[in-house]
């Protein structure tokens, strides 16, 4: 697996319909989710989106961080996110953290 391109998704519409929606394109795409939020625990619809989606998603749940630390956080990681995306084909959510990544829901 390479790390192809990367994409940002945004459109005018709810937070939680980007969401939902991206989950489905990931999803059929094979791609991987990259992204932060700290209170994905408490979002039951996007987090069922992105597993029935079978969308690979790696999030950073700590709120305060700058970019260039979520960026370094993401880069020291991607040999275990590489490994463990290649190695899970249903969909999961994985929370990510400096020291570990440890998936928390499966799809």
């Amino acid at each position: 697996m390479r790390l192809v391109s990367v994409s940002r998704f945004t459109t005018t519409t709810s937070r939680r319909t980007q969401r939902c929606g991206l989950a489905t394109v990931v999803g059929k795409q094979g791609w991987i989710v990259l992204t932060k939020d700290d209170r994905i625990r408490y979002r039951k619809h996007e987090r069922e989106a992105l597993l029935h989606a079978r969308a690979r998603a790696f999030v950073l749940t700590n709120g305060n961080l700058t970019g260039d630390e979520m960026a370094v956080i993401f880069v020291d990681a991607l040999p275990k996110i590489q490994k463990l995306a290649s190695k899970e084909r249903q969909g999961f959510i994985a929370t990510v953290t400096r020291t570990a990544i440890r998936v928390v829901a499966k799809g």
